[in-house]
């Protein structure tokens, strides 16, 4: 997990602290690797590689990180990257990148404000992801548009209900009771470091932004997006140009 402060140029927000940790499934270039057990048991102090049944292809494993916090998080997610990729690792279409979001000290308005700005923002999110997991074309990572009465919702069980209480959501109600987080399950497996960074920082935001805001309408533009740097904003512009 990494906890995101103002910290020289690794700016983020003046207030509170965001958490999370990383799930993403991969295919290794390296034969004969352990599995280390329950991929989901928080506390671990290293990135640990867990077997995963929906991941398709040849030696396909799950590597789950840390808690990460500060600069010295980033530091290491970036240098775990660079050995992910030093050792052949790759990813296909079975592949997802997951994202846990600390959500203890949102209150139950706030918790359910992430959901329904996703909800707005979602059609505009999938300019920007790969085409397996837009709309409902992924299982594992369903539209929130299905659910037209997350827009009314105002506590953490209406969340849950209204997805009925089902995690395989492209934002999931469900690892809040264990974790204590809001997950986010879009985005398409990686191991390129500005990719999850730039996600990382997507999913931050919008809950630090939704403690005080809750859309009422679509986003229809990136430039529209209310919490993204001009810089982030760019980047989300080339992907969404790259994809279409």
């Amino acid at each position: 997990m990494l906890t995101l402060r103002r910290q020289g140029s690794f700016l983020f927000w003046a207030k509170g602290s965001v958490i999370f940790w990383l799930q993403g499934s991969i295919q290794p270039g390296l034969r004969g690797h352990p599995s280390l057990g329950f991929p989901h048991t928080d506390g671990h102090a290293f990135f640990k590689f867990v077997s995963d049944g929906s991941v398709r292809g040849e030696n396909a494993i799950e590597c789950v990180s840390p808690i990460l916090k500060g600069a010295d998080g980033k530091r290491t997610l970036k240098n775990a990257l660079k050995t992910l990729n030093q050792a052949g690792a790759t990813v296909n279409k079975s592949c997802g990148l997951h994202v846990h979001i600390g959500a203890a000290n949102l209150t139950p308005e706030q918790y359910a404000n992430v959901f329904i700005n996703y909800y707005y923002l979602e059609t505009l999110i999938d300019t920007f992801m790969a085409n397996s997991r837009r709309g409902n074309n992924n299982g594992y990572c369903a539209s929130l548009r299905n659910h037209p009465g997350l827009i009314d919702c105002k506590t953490i069980d209406a969340v849950k209900s209204e997805l009925d209480f089902d995690r395989y959501h492209k934002v999931n109600p469900m690892s809040y009771g264990r974790h204590k987080t809001i997950e986010f399950r879009q985005h398409q497996g990686s191991t390129d470091e500005k990719k999850i960074l730039n996600w990382v920082m997507f999913c931050g935001r919008l809950v630090e932004w939704s403690k005080k805001h809750r859309l009422d309408a679509d986003v229809t533009s990136i430039d529209a997006i209310p919490f993204l740097t001009a810089k982030e904003k760019g980047f989300f512009k080339s992907r969404s140009n790259e994809l279409n």
